[in-house]
């Protein structure tokens, strides 16, 4: 995990950003949005605490700022500005005062960012990785590089989500989420420690299959005990079967990453995950949806139901690859490419 880039986890970021975006279009059948569901989220933290590294405290809360507090504001107002032109585009101008009123409630959203509040609008999951780090960053400083207390971390904090969400109903900037965010952090950093057990066993390609044979048990039987994981609703069924079921999800997306070696378009959603995430729910998916509606009356292929799926899917990436490089032309500091400024994300 030195300072060249790990493909790997870039292309596991970009198999993550990738199920954000297929869990997001309604058109997705339902049981591979309960099995992506049960650990994308997950892994994008996981991915965090493999590259996590805690310096000096003031330099790492600065750093956290600028790479994800202030392009949080930053991308939730861009993304504000995008879905309003679409509006005034599809219904023509919205007035004055509708303009500033909705203007002023995306930015109280944004300084609340209560996911579950009436003012909510987006980025929800920023928060909770803000605070998530920074409680691992202390984690870290107190425990050092001793492997063993991570695993028992990330356990036990899964098991203090689960009574969180019993009393907890969403709460300012996610915090509610933390026990969460710092266990699967704190996972991602265990691995970090032993990255010989990686190297040993993730990278026999025929694991592959007991893998997700595993992940796709425990996806089931969590979800028979209490429905669809929804991190975002304060739910996620019974905490051992998420856990195990998010644990084997993680490894089996490793361990094709791993397979893959090397993916020029995985490798770009894995480094621009930010940018994406900011824009794929609120406006790309939308404006897919838009084009799908103006193509099926001029082709019959739109009746059928996966290559209506599958061109939806498409063009909500293409429109975010184009945003991608749109922000990182214009807000170099906001975003990030193969082409411009390096920065961390999610």
């Amino acid at each position: 995990m030195g300072k060249e880039r790990d493909k790997t986890i870039d292309i596991m970021k970009g198999f993550g950003i990738l199920f954000v975006i297929i869990g997001h279009i309604f058109e997705t059948p339902e049981i591979f949005r309960i099995w992506i569901y049960s650990f994308h989220l997950s892994l994008f933290l996981f991915c965090s605490g493999l590259v996590f590294s805690a310096g000096d405290c003031k330099k790492f809360i600065i750093s956290k700022i600028k790479s994800l507090v202030i392009p949080y504001f930053f991308l939730g107002l861009l993304l504000w500005a995008a879905k309003t032109c679409r509006a005034v585009i599809l219904d023509g101008f919205i007035g004055y005062r509708a303009l500033l009123r909705d203007f002023y409630k995306t930015s109280l959203s944004l300084i609340l960012a209560h996911r579950l509040h009436e003012y909510y609008f987006t980025l929800w999951f920023i928060c909770a990785l803000f605070f998530s780090e920074l409680l691992m960053f202390f984690i870290i400083k107190k425990i050092g590089n001793r492997p063993g207390p991570y695993l028992f971390i990330s356990v036990f904090l899964v098991f203090l989500q689960y009574f969180v969400f019993k009393i907890v109903y969403g709460f300012y900037w996610s915090i509610d989420l933390v026990p969460y965010g710092t266990a699967f952090l704190s996972l991602g950093y265990y691995f970090r420690l032993n990255k010989r057990i990686i190297e040993r066993y993730l990278s026999k390609h025929l694991i592959l299959i007991p893998v997700f044979a595993l992940s796709i048990l425990f996806t089931i039987l969590n979800f028979r005990a209490g429905g669809r994981v929804e991190i975002y609703a304060c739910y996620f069924g019974n905490p051992v079967y998420f856990g195990l079921s998010s644990v084997f999800g993680i490894f089996t997306i490793m361990i094709i990453s791993n397979m893959m070696e090397s993916s020029k378009l995985f490798e770009y959603l894995g480094r621009n995950t930010f940018v994406i995430y900011a824009f794929q729910n609120g406006f790309a998916i939308p404006v897919a949806h838009d084009f799908v509606n103006w193509l099926k009356p001029k082709s019959s292929l739109c009746d059928n139901e996966i290559f209506l799926w599958l061109v939806i899917v498409c063009v909500s990436v293409i429109i975010t690859m184009i945003l991608v490089e749109l922000t990182g032309y214009f807000f170099p500091w906001c975003g990030r490419s193969s082409k411009y400024r390096k920065m961390k994300m999610i």
